[in-house]
């Protein structure tokens, strides 16, 4: 006897009751056969159980495993099937979806020939999800499709690694309490409610480690903490800030160790430059009691036991309140927020949009309607544009479209400009600067449509 294992491709029913199953393998495909179905009464049912087995093997692309003759004419007659269980298409409990990042895995095994026998081996997936509760989750390394467990075990082992958010598709079975793994989805999914929890931040990196609050020491051997002191936003090309109010806050994250926003994270604490940061918002995650915040009945003992040990875990508790959320991708700004252009802090062109006052101004004709003010009356008249910005180290090329005869200062002193072309009306000046300084741009004669355009941007 031969024994074959495959999927069933193909049933058809022939003259003279010829059953032909076509099994597909690793490598070729066979048809074996059941003959004469309605022949022999006492073989009958024997025969028409076999094509159900078949059949249904088929529906369910469930793999069958077939005992066959081997040899003469009838090698490929059908003497026992066997269907194969996949357990993973039995409707046990019910589907859940998790999102977050995986924090550990864990490889098990159990080999007993005692009590109930030998149990699946299995990989044990803890995740800390976009809420903040803890998730565990169970991945059977047995099931029928082992390369596709294989495969999932690696996708939890790299986001392990890298920090990346996963998703998982869970079954909970009503006699286990832990879900199985049904799925894995590398990156958010459609369904995570990702644009409701985003939040976008800007500011400097204060501490970056792995201690991390009580509550979450189960945690502490894939994540890191990091704290960043807020900063006002930067607008406009080269980033400038608003004159406006503004008190920075501390806010806490936590990040994967092996992920590529932890390496940005490090550089920036040891650059002392400014950083953007994407996170999803767990905020409130203590106060609403989720698992990943609540004590651990092993935590609770040993704080009864050493009161000092728990004095400090509350200072620590206390001390970590402001943890925000899961960081999602970060960028560094250069030094002063950008490396080629200045960073306007003020800028003051009022002079260029409204004008001198009109009041005792000679020379003014009065009519029934009093202009506003010379803009009004279209008399050119002298006009400042002045702005207060900080540069890195370099040189720096001022590109001025204006009119004839205007002037740029840095901090009162003039910088010498000339012709950028024959066909053009710009001109362009350098200058050596770092830190803070002043520019001043002087037009003699100024009206409301005077063409005025001012660039500066750093060549090396």
């Amino acid at each position: 006897m031969a024994t074959t294992r495959g999927f069933i491709e193909r049933i058809e029913v022939g003259r003279g009751g010829l059953v032909r199953a076509t099994l597909v393998d690793a490598t070729t495909r066979t048809v074996f056969t059941v003959s004469d179905i309605d022949g022999d009464p006492e073989r009958f049912n024997e025969r028409l159980t076999k094509v159900a087995v078949l059949r249904d093997a088929m529906n369910r692309a469930e793999p069958v495993e077939v005992e066959h003759s081997g040899d003469g004419d009838d090698a490929h007659e059908i003497q026992r099937v066997a269907r194969l269980s996949r357990d993973q298409l039995r409707d046990e409990g019910g589907l859940s979806v998790v999102t977050g990042l995986v924090i550990a895995v864990t490889v098990e095994s159990r080999n007993e020939v005692a009590g109930e026998g030998e149990a699946h081996d299995g990989a044990r997936a803890r995740l800390i999800g976009i809420d903040g509760g803890l998730q565990d989750a169970w991945l059977d390394l047995q099931a029928p499709e082992r390369l596709v467990a294989a495969e999932q075990l690696r996708m939890l082992r790299d986001a392990l690694a890298s920090g990346t958010v996963v998703q998982l598709v869970l079954r909970t079975p009503e006699e286990v309490e832990t879900a199985r793994v049904v799925s894995v989805h590398v990156g958010f999914g459609a369904e995570d409610g990702r644009p409701d929890g985003r939040r976008v931040l800007a500011g400097f990196v204060e501490t970056l480690g792995t201690v991390l609050p009580a509550a979450l020491a189960k945690a502490a051997g894939s994540l890191a903490l990091v704290r960043i002191t807020t900063g006002p936003e930067l607008t406009g090309v080269g980033g400038s800030v608003a004159p406006e109010p503004f008190s920075p806050e501390g806010v806490g994250l936590l990040v994967p160790k092996g992920s590529v926003g932890y390496a940005l994270l490090e550089a920036a604490l040891r650059e002392n430059v400014r950083v953007r940061v994407a996170h999803l918002d767990i905020g409130g995650a203590e106060e609403r009691g989720d698992v990943a915040f609540r004590p651990q009945p092993e935590e609770a003992e040993v704080r009864a036991a050493h009161p000092g040990v728990a004095e400090r875990e509350d200072e620590d508790r206390e001390d970590t309140t402001a943890v925000a959320g899961l960081l999602l991708s970060a960028e560094l700004q250069a030094p002063l927020a950008s490396a080629s252009r200045p960073v306007w802090v003020h800028i003051d062109r009022e002079m260029l949009d409204v004008g001198p006052a009109s009041d005792c101004v000679p020379g003014v004709p009065s009519t029934s309607l009093t202009p506003r003010s010379l803009r009004d009356l279209r008399i050119p008249y002298p006009a400042e544009w002045v702005g207060q910005g900080c540069f890195n180290h370099g040189v720096y090329r001022f590109q001025l479209l204006a009119p004839a005869g205007t002037t740029l200062r840095v901090d009162g002193e003039p910088v010498c400009l000339f012709a950028a072309g024959p066909e053009t009306d710009v001109v362009v000046g350098y200058a050596c600067l770092e830190g803070d300084h002043v520019v001043t741009v002087q037009i003699p004669e100024y009206t409301c449509d005077t063409e005025f355009d001012l660039d500066v941007y750093r060549v090396r």
